[in-house]
């Protein structure tokens, strides 16, 4: 039970939610923090498997993966860093359809996880930024999967070709699936892309074009092609290792993956109370200019960028610790990057102090264009760690790299920092092959305040969604999974994160326990699919708001109510405030005896019922839970109108003092403008302010008898979800959808909290989760449900057509659609225009443009649905009816409308001709065969709903014409096709 003394139940802003709109100040000399980061590396999914793999001093080189493109094809290429399963992408997520997400570079698909994933890590909500300024700045430099396509010709071209294929659409892709309005660019300077993006990023955000920003980079190596470029360019090693600075430095060995950081002002970062990583202090940005040859570095250019990046972050060379190579192995590019560092960082250091160097490509290989953020990353996690990992396969030093003399040292076994006492300073060194270099400066943030856990309460709430049931139980996996390994997280600390920095998506569960191990079983149970307790599950498919329902039937319900949740400072106070408003008009003394006696007095059954009921609406309003609409029965329609700011609290108390005397004549009162919509149990209908009047009291009091009718009216109205505001008396058929606390207590409340929550109804969870203490901590990223989605291709031959899944059959055109089955028709037709198989009835709810329509899928459903209606639709359909289920609605009322009359004669005609056939047949079996067909059509007929003894004649004669074929003679008049 929250805390009596810890003030109201509020609603808390979420700390790291600032919405980054409006003017953003320049900020040229401040710090830019790293408080989010994501990766997909070979043999490391995610950060921790990425430190685990650099900590451990394994590599993740593997033969190329079976089917990426033929044996014998770029044969210095069959070894490398790969990823598993590049094939893969959770479209539905981002509201992209099979056929769009078979045609995108499975580049474009990899950044959208990974955006998602740092901003989850960063504890921000990516819905809290949609129409903000953040920018993105995404590296990229190669295009495989346009080579596959290219290579199927013609027939493998889709509509979705320019944008799916464009590289430098890339950051436009998480722009605009995700609503951004910053800077949003795709970098391209070849090996050094994504390393040259984080510049360009916190370039941005200190000259003022937006205060956060996303930046990383990406690539994928798919097809033999630009690998047997690398290969005849001399660059590949033939042993498929990276030996950077070892005498055995023969080349790289090619990798892919990516990565994706989010970037702020550190000053923003503290004050919203974000993890920091580590700070860019500085960067800097050249181009090795004329030189002997385009490809070949150029060390002075290298020792300048580096000079000019100290100079950025006002650092000392000599106080730099560690850096993170370029590092690819190469006999030409090692030992000129080995002098551009000598000569930068290495003077100036005291004897016994060299700059410890590494590489992580000794690891992974060599990303190219996602090789700057790989090496970002690795440095971000030694500064946060606190220790360098060893670089591999360093034994023999370079004889061209002369270390001592350099003041470098490869840092070949890992350990802690050389200097812990001293700033933790990194460098991170990323060229392009055709010249642009590009250096960063990593360091620690400061200290931040270590808070204790969040203390353990009798009970608390964590809410979990997703957007599929098997992502919610993922989810629940993947949480379960993680706590167990970190027992130092508090309870409290672990709902409020989960609150305040996930999204909340239609399939919702929530774990409602006291203890870790109470909690870590509900997740199990969750995770499995299996009924738990603890948890309570459901699907959202329209978020909306509630419905209050004021019963005020059950007193001693009430007086438990209060004795059970007077600690609770909110409800306490409103219903303190109630029973004063009582006493004022009264001698019942009704506060005294809250706060002294047991209430179990007749006389004050009334003012009490209005009090207790006051103070759960406040208690619901206190986490977030506000109505859209209210009712209420006896004394429940006096706290309905009170909820709804209808009525002053001194009105509501004195009408409950009539009420429990029974007086002949209500007071006066004077109704005001209603906040929400009242329903009224006497009218059954919606009122207006002006008919709260004494008159209205005078029959509310004493008649309800249209309740039912008013519950039936909200629910039309647009309010599915109602919230009793007492014990339960509503039933199944009165509301399909009602909560209700079981009893009076906190965990009564809770429990309808979550009911309300997996029902559409916003609860702000974090409130809840705050007065324990509840603070931010990392959580595990969203449970992608990822499918195949690429081009159909033999890897001995090139690649055929994009295939999507055959859809579902879609009716054709051959007669008219009934009204009961045209919601079918239309998901059936957009299954077909997306490329689905089927969609999920829940699906039908979902807008157009979230199950992955464009303007040219919009068209070609109008099209399909025209075509087997047989109505002229306008090109704007789906945009005027943006979900399935609306569109259904719009085109039943438009074939109701244009539906012939009954054709009795032409029925007729059909039922003589099938007698005839029936009486001539002489075959025993043949007439088995056509009784037989015959019961089947009439039980399809009742098990749709539509009996013969109710259908139409109309009806009739078309299932029996695709039955049996036409009747003879003219045909009959079906109406103009296009429903004129």
């Amino acid at each position: 039970m929250p805390r009596s003394d810890g003030g109201p139940l509020t609603a808390l802003p979420a700390r790291g939610a600032r919405r980054y709109r409006g003017t953003v100040r320049m900020r040229t000399d401040e710090s830019i923090a790293i408080v989010g980061c994501s990766c997909r590396f070979p043999k490391a999914a995610d950060l921790d498997s990425f430190w685990e793999l650099l900590t451990a001093g394994r590599d993740a080189i593997t033969e190329v993966p079976e089917g990426r493109w033929p044996s014998g094809q770029a044969p210095h290429a069959r070894a490398g860093g790969f990823l598993d399963d590049v094939d893969l992408f959770d479209a539905d997520f981002f509201g992209i359809s099979p056929n769009e997400a078979a045609a995108m570079d499975p580049q474009q698909r990899l950044i959208l996880e990974l955006a998602w994933e740092a901003m989850e890590d960063a504890a921000i909500v990516p819905a809290s930024l949609r129409g903000s300024g953040c920018g993105v700045f995404i590296g990229a430099a190669a295009d495989d999967y346009s080579a596959m396509v290219a290579l199927g010709g013609p027939a493998a071209i889709t509509r979705h070709s320019l944008t799916g294929l464009h590289r430098g659409i890339i950051a436009n892709r998480v722009s605009f699936t995700l609503g951004l309005h910053g800077p949003s660019l795709a970098v391209d300077t070849g090996q050094s892309s994504s390393a040259v993006a984080v510049h360009l990023a916190c370039r941005s955000i200190l000259g003022g074009e937006c205060a956060l920003a996303v930046a990383g980079g990406v690539n994928l190596n798919l097809v033999a092609g630009s690998a047997l470029r690398a290969e005849r360019f001399g660059a590949l090693s033939p042993d498929g290792r990276c030996h950077t600075f070892d005498a055995r430095a023969n080349g790289y060995v090619r990798g892919e993956g990516g990565g994706v950081i989010v970037l702020k002002p550190l000053s923003d970062a503290l004050a919203d109370g974000d993890r920091v990583y580590c700070v860019v202090l500085g960067s800097a940005v050249n181009s090795d200019g004329d030189k002997d040859s385009l490809a070949v570095p150029n060390q002075l250019a290298q020792e300048a960028v580096l000079r000019a990046a100290c100079a950025r972050a006002a650092v000392d060379p000599a106080s730099i610790q560690y850096v993170e190579l370029h590092g690819t192995g190469t006999r030409v590019g090692d030992p000129v990057e080995a002098a551009a560092l000598g000569g930068a960082l290495g003077a100036g250091r005291d004897a016994g102090r060299p700059l410890l160097v590494g590489s992580v490509k000794t690891n992974i290989g060599h990303l190219e264009g996602a090789a700057g953020i790989a090496g970002v990353l690795k440095a971000a996690l030694c500064i946060r760690r606190r220790e360098i990992p060893p670089s591999l396969n360093f034994v023999t030093p370079n004889p061209d790299i002369p270390l001592d003399r350099l003041n470098l040292a490869v840092r070949s076994t890992g350990g802690p920092w050389p200097r812990p006492d001293e700033p933790l300073l990194a460098g991170v060194s990323s060229f392009g092959m055709g010249g642009t270099n590009c250096h960063l400066l990593l360091g620690q943030a400061p200290g931040a305040a270590v808070e204790a856990p969040g203390e353990v309460g009798p009970l608390l709430a964590w809410p979990i969604s997703a957007r599929s049931r098997g992502a919610l139980r993922g989810q629940a996996a993947r949480l379960s999974d993680f706590l167990a390994a970190r027992s130092d997280l508090g309870l409290a600390d672990v709902g409020f994160s989960l609150a305040s920095t996930r999204s909340s998506f239609e399939h919702r569960a929530v774990v409602v326990a006291r203890t870790r191990a109470d909690f870590l079983r509900g997740l199990a149970d969750l995770a499995r699919g299996a009924p738990s307790p603890a948890v309570l599950d459901g699907r959202c498919d329209a978020p909306s708001g509630p419905g209050f329902v004021f019963s005020g039937q059950d007193t001693g319900w009430a007086a438990a109510a209060w004795l059970r949740l007077r600690d609770v400072s909110v409800f306490r106070r409103e219903v303190l405030a109630c029973a004063e408003a009582v006493d004022a008009h009264s001698d019942l003394s009704l506060a005294d005896l809250l706060r002294h006696e047991p209430v179990d007095r007749d006389e004050v059954a009334q003012p009490l019922r209005l009090a207790v009921m006051l103070g759960l609406a406040a208690l619901w309003r206190s986490v977030g839970v506000r109505p859209d609409a209210v009712v209420g029965r006896g004394i429940g329609e006096v706290a309905a109108a009170r909820a709804a700011g209808a009525l002053s609290i001194e009105d509501a108390a004195r009408l409950a003092v009539w009420r429990g005397r029974e007086a002949a004549e209500p007071p006066g009162v004077r109704p005001r403008p209603a906040e929400v919509a009242v329903y009224s149990a006497v009218t059954g209908e919606r009122l207006a302010a002006t008919d709260l009047d004494s008159g209205h009291w005078s029959r509310a009091l004493g008649e309800h008898t249209r309740f039912e009718r008013a519950l039936g009216a909200m629910a039309n109205d647009g309010h599915p979800v109602l919230i009793e505001i007492g014990p339960r008396t509503l039933n199944a058929n009165q509301a399909p959808v009602a909560v209700a606390m079981e009893g009076g207590g906190w965990q009564e409340f809770l429990r309808a909290a979550a009911r309300a929550h997996v029902r559409g109804t916003t609860v702000a969870w974090q409130v809840v989760n705050a007065e324990f203490g509840g603070r931010r901590v990392p959580l595990p990223t969203y449970a992608f449900q990822r499918e195949r989605h690429w081009l159909a291709c033999d890897p001995a031959g090139p690649p055929a057509p994009v295939e999507a899944p055959q859809p579902a059959g879609v009716p054709a055109a051959s007669g008219p659609v009934r009204a009961g089955s045209v919601r079918e028709v239309v998901l059936d037709a957009a299954a077909a225009t997306l490329g689905h198989r089927q969609l999920a009835a829940g699906d039908a709810t979902r807008t157009f443009k979230d199950l992955g329509f464009d303007s040219h899928a919009a068209l070609e459903l109008r099209d399909r649905v025209g075509d087997v209606t047989g109505l002229r639709l306008p090109a704007s359909l789906v945009f005027d009816h943006p979900t399935p289920a609306a569109l259904a609605d719009h085109l039943r009322d438009r074939l109701a409308a244009t539906e012939p009359a009954p054709a009795a004669a032409s029925l007729d005609a059909a039922l003589h001709t099938i007698g005839a056939a029936v009486a001539g047949l002489t075959v025993d079996d043949e007439r088995a065969a056509v009784r037989a067909r015959l019961l089947e059509l009439v039980w399809r007929l009742d098990e749709e709903g539509a009996g013969t003894e109710n259908g139409t004649d109309e009806e009739l004669l078309a299932t029996l014409e695709r039955e049996f074929g036409p009747p003879p003679g003219p045909p009959h008049d079906r109406g103009d096709p296009h429903g004129e």
